[in-house]
């Protein structure tokens, strides 16, 4: 979708489970700015791409009628299925992060995703987190969601 000149990627999601914001069943439509339409790609690096099926935990904070992720490449865990059990495992593709290296020089790093062995886990200390006094406003919402469709622009690698 273009709107003020730019390319959109608008993408519908379902609550499955809602920590904190919303409930099950509730339909949120997430913005973020790039995609691609009519030929011409334009995508943040580190954006978050959503798959029409996925099952993730999504850290996000309202945008007019629409919620956006809280910050770029962050905001997003994938919820996996290994084996029998559902681990938790943060999605921080194509996040880099700039740090000092050795003599002061500036290195780029690929930091390393997050991991809980189970959705429990992740949930219980998410909640531990945000029931500490400091902590309580500054908390984005947050849900499970499962993407239901993608409307106008396609993310990179994301389904139709």
């Amino acid at each position: 979708v273009e709107e003020n000149g730019r390319i959109i990627t608008l993408t519908d999601v379902e609550v499955i489970d809602g920590i904190k914001g919303a409930k099950p069943g509730d339909v949120l439509t997430i913005y973020q700015v790039g995609g691609t339409l009519n030929g011409t790609r334009m995508w943040i690096e580190g954006a978050h791409r959503y798959e029409i099926g996925e099952q993730m935990i999504f850290f996000g904070v309202r945008h007019g009628e629409r919620v956006v992720s809280y910050g770029v490449g962050l905001g997003k865990f994938r919820i996996v299925y290994d084996g029998s059990f559902r681990k938790v495992v943060e999605d921080i593709s194509g996040v880099v992060v700039l740090k000092t290296g050795a003599g002061g020089q500036a290195e780029f790093e690929t930091p390393t995703p997050r991991s809980f062995p189970s959705l429990a886990t992740f949930k219980s200390e998410v909640k531990q987190w945000t029931s500490s006094e400091r902590h309580l406003q500054r908390m984005p919402a947050r849900k499970i969601l499962q993407p239901r469709r993608l409307q106008g622009a396609q993310a990179p690698g994301s389904a139709r």
